[in-house]
């Protein structure tokens, strides 16, 4: 990273998976060709689950390559007269697997509903049975994640702030 000032904590970079509503995955496969998508992801531990179709592009990079990276931006906030923005931006790399053992996709999934609802167990934990036949759940197994924060807190929030790697 250029802006050594910029480099957030691993704490700090942690935080922005978790706060983030997605993230974009990164994948590569087709003789390399790079390929992005955005997730609906949770961070739990050492690893980032998220869900998708049970066949398509990403799976199939995946099969190929399971080298991935998922970018997570918390929040942005526009600085028009200074013509910059307010970011805080984390990136994960790691290896993804396709999860096969059912206790961890119905856990996976209800960490990811628990992210992304409000609804009770059971009302979420009916929702995810109905659907298991066509989901499936991808784990990354963190190697490194490392996060920027530029501008410093945003107006009014706590945190900070968007990502593009210096």
């Amino acid at each position: 990273m250029r802006r050594k000032g910029e480099r957030a904590t691993q704490e700090e970079a942690r935080r922005i998976v978790e706060e983030s509503e997605y993230g974009f995955l990164a994948t590569a496969g087709n003789g390399g060709l790079p390929y992005g998508v955005p997730v609906s992801h949770v961070l739990h531990g050492q690893a980032v689950y998220f869900h998708c179709a049970v066949e398509g592009r990403k799976l199939d990079n995946i099969r190929e390559n399971s080298a991935v990276c998922l970018t997570c931006v918390s929040r942005a906030e526009p600085l028009p007269e200074q013509y910059d923005v307010r970011y805080a931006c984390a990136v994960v790399e790691g290896r993804a697997a396709l999860v096969e053992d059912e206790a961890e996709v119905l856990e996976a999934l209800l960490l990811i509903g628990r992210h992304y609802t409000q609804h009770d167990e059971a009302a979420l934990d009916a929702y995810i049975r109905t659907r298991l036949h066509r989901t499936f759940v991808c784990r990354i197994d963190i190697e490194t994640i490392t996060g920027k924060i530029h501008g410093g807190a945003p107006s009014g929030g706590s945190g900070s702030t968007a990502c593009h790697q210096s």
